[in-house]
C-alpha cells in the first residue's frame, strides 16, 4: 500500500476485485494471463485410481476441473 500510495483499506478493495475478476473469468472458461507474472485456466484432471497411504486401500479419484498456475519464463529466474 505504501509503494502505491493508498490506503489499506483501498488496496483491500483493489485486490479483492482484481481476484473476483480472475474468479470470474476462470469460471467462464477463459485464459488470464497477468503480463510477466503468470498465467491461469481451467484444466481437466482426469480420473484416476489413488492409493490411501494409511489404510492401503484404493479407490478412484474421480474427473474435476482444477486451476493451473503457469509461471512466465522469465518469472522463473
Amino acid at each position: 500500500h505504501q509503494r502505491l500510495g493508498v490506503p489499506v483499506q483501498q488496496g483491500d478493495r483493489l485486490v479483492d476485485a482484481l481476484v473476483d475478476s480472475i474468479k470470474s473469468h476462470l469460471l467462464r472458461g477463459d485464459q488470464v494471463v497477468l503480463k510477466d507474472f503468470a498465467a491461469f485456466k481451467i484444466v481437466e484432471k482426469k480420473a484416476q485410481i489413488v492409493k490411501d497411504p494409511e489404510s492401503g486401500h484404493q479407490y478412484i479419484s474421480p474427473a474435476e476441473n482444477v486451476v493451473s498456475f503457469v509461471p512466465i519464463d522469465s518469472f522463473q529466474k
